[in-house]
């Protein structure tokens, strides 16, 4: 089995380091929690989306956040990491992110791999990267079977793609939820379900670790 995991909202906390970057620049103070919708000009008072885009542009160009995508805090617990880890001893596990290698992150795939393997992600190797729009993609030349993203369109590329979607449900993608079960998918309030769904699967396929 080959199981592909996002990375930003679901294993790292994209949320709270971005609140953190418009807070310095506009002061700003947001509960990460509260994120209702994928751009959050449209959801946060007093942000437009030129404001939006200037956070961006000071990500990618401000020495400040230089260790940006380093600094995000996970949002996988120790028995979240436990359990990928254990998975991956009997199977493929990857991890794929459509973080954008510009700027002063040329480099991102390195610093996500940095950031897996600080949280003692055994996988942490199998790191690939890819455009908006392209989980899909990927994930089918990968060989992935089954892929949890936070991004509805994303889980909709997957099953585009004949690859299993889970999607990991949260405030800004509820809208997703009929469209991507009726198209086969999953939905999982939280990581720990899906890595119990994937750990009960991989033991009625393989037998219980050790046998």
């Amino acid at each position: 089995m080959h199981v592909t995991f996002d990375i930003d909202g679901v294993l790292a906390d994209f949320s709270k380091g971005h609140c953190g970057v418009l807070k310095d620049l506009y002061g700003l103070d947001i509960d990460p929690r509260a994120c209702k919708a994928w751009h959050w000009a449209d959801w946060v008072d007093g942000l437009t989306k030129e404001m939006e885009d200037k956070a961006w542009d000071a990500i990618f160009s401000d020495p400040k956040y230089a260790t940006f995508w380093r600094d995000l805090d996970p949002l996988c617990t120790e028995q979240d990491i436990k359990r990928i880890n254990d998975l991956a001893h009997r199977n493929i596990v990857s991890f794929v992110t459509t973080r954008a290698a510009s700027g002063q992150h040329e480099n991102v795939v390195v610093d996500t791999q940095g950031w897996l393997r600080d949280r003692r992600l055994h996988p942490w190797p199998n790191t690939y990267l890819t455009g908006s729009g392209g989980k899909g993609a990927r994930a089918q030349l990968l060989g992935t079977h089954i892929a949890i993203d936070d991004n509805g369109d994303n889980c909709v590329d997957l099953l585009d793609h004949g690859v299993g979607a889970v999607l990991l449900k949260r405030a800004y993608n509820e809208s997703f939820v009929d469209l991507i079960k009726t198209r086969g998918g999953y939905i999982v309030d939280s990581l720990e379900e899906f890595l119990v769904m994937c750990v009960q699967f991989d033991e009625r396929q393989n037998g219980p670790p050790g046998k």
